[in-house]
Formats: structure tokens, sequence, C-alpha cells
């Protein structure tokens, strides 16, 4: 399930509510598996433009739970290219790894999909043990 979504224009930035996580992300970065990215057919085939691209949409997408808005605006937006009329002419090369969700309005890269939503839940879990540490020294303190 996707979380509720918005597109911040101002920002330029495309989130979910975060509201429920404190202190530092966990989830800043993302490797890159070496086989990965030098043994697919559609990575070998981009030009270097496209690339650029590729990264921005991988990064903003692994920022926002692996997935991305489809609207080609909000993916414009995202890439901020010099050439919109190229960027538009060229998405369907771009966005062949990542797959639609069944109401088309979203983008799922599934490798991102499902680390995040492993860590989320290692997250929950610890926030639980937390939250339950947190009651027992209370109650200690008292």
């Amino acid at each position: 399930m996707i979380k509720d979504t918005t597109w911040d224009e101002k920002e330029l930035s495309w989130h979910g509510n975060d509201d429920d996580v404190e202190g530092p992300d966990p989830l800043r970065w993302f490797g890159l598996d070496e086989y990965e990215w030098c043994h697919p057919w559609h990575l070998l085939r981009l030009k270097e433009h496209q690339l650029h691209w590729f990264i921005k949409l991988l990064d903003e997408c692994w920022r926002n739970g692996g997935i991305l808005p489809s609207a080609p605006e909000d993916l414009e937006k995202i890439v901020r290219p010099s050439s919109k009329q190229r960027f538009l002419r060229e998405l369907k090369t771009l966005i062949r790894p990542f797959e639609y969700t069944e109401d088309r309005l979203y983008l799922v890269y599934e490798q991102f999909r499902e680390l995040w939503l492993e860590d989320e839940s290692h997250m929950r879990r610890a926030q639980r043990v937390l939250s339950a540490a947190m009651v027992v020294i209370g109650k200690e303190a008292a």
C-alpha cells in the first residue's frame, strides 16, 4: 500500500508524510550494486544525459519510499532538463525499469520499495520497543 503523498512544487520535492518518524533518517543513502549498474541492457543503452536524468529520478524515488509521481510534468520538475521537449520524447526510455501502480498515478521502483518497506518495518518495531521501554522507565522512576 502506498502512503498518501503530495507534490510540493515550491520545494521541488515530492514526499510522503513522515510526521511519525523522529531523529535522523536512517534511509538517507542507497548503494549501487556494481552488477546491477554495469550489466543491465537498459542502462548500457542510455545516453549520457539520459543516465543523468535516470539518476535524478532514482534519487527522488529513493527519498520517497521507492515511488514517483507518473505525470510527465512532475517527472520533469524532478529532473529539470534543459529541453522539456527532448525530455518528454525520451521519457519512455527512462521509466522502463519502473512499474506503474494499478491507477497509473505512480511509478514504483520495486528494488527500492522493498528495501523501504523492510526498513520501515524494522523502524516501527524499534519505535514500539523504545516506547515500551520508556513506559517501564517511567514506572520505575515513579
